[in-house]
């Protein structure tokens, strides 16, 4: 009569455990400042868009389209993908030329890579004095 061996677990050092939970919290930590950048700059160019009267809003066609999944694993905590960022870029008013550089849009472009980076041009002079009274 022979028994069957007992099953063994995996043994692991609390050493190993520490690791493990310090590169799962560093992980979690990377997604979720994600997640705070990338709103950070949705609030920002909203913002920009309420005080000029520009719209923000997707057309209908654009609505309806299939979105692009959120990239990485950002789903799982609840973030939506955006099909379409708008940013403005503040010029000149003389001149033309960009006051800020592109960074914002690299940026844009880094936060949110399923996304369509769209953009236009606002006088600093219209974003200082939204009225139109100078």
């Amino acid at each position: 009569m022979t028994t069957a061996p007992k099953r063994r677990w995996p043994r692991f050092t609390l050493r190993t455990l520490f690791v493990v939970v310090t590169v799962f919290g560093c992980w979690l930590g990377y997604e979720l400042n994600w997640i705070r950048q990338r709103h950070e700059l949705l609030a920002k160019h909203e913002s920009l868009h309420g005080i000029l009267g520009v719209p923000f809003n997707l057309s209908p066609r654009q609505q309806r389209a299939k979105l692009p999944t959120a990239p990485g694993l950002l789903g799982l905590f609840g973030e939506p993908s955006r099909q379409l960022i708008v940013i403005a870029v503040v010029v000149d008013r003389y001149s033309q030329e960009p006051i800020q550089s592109f960074a914002e849009w690299k940026r844009a472009e880094r936060l949110f890579p399923e996304s369509e980076i769209e953009g236009y041009f606002i006088s600093k002079s219209d974003l200082e004095n939204p009225t139109g009274r100078h």
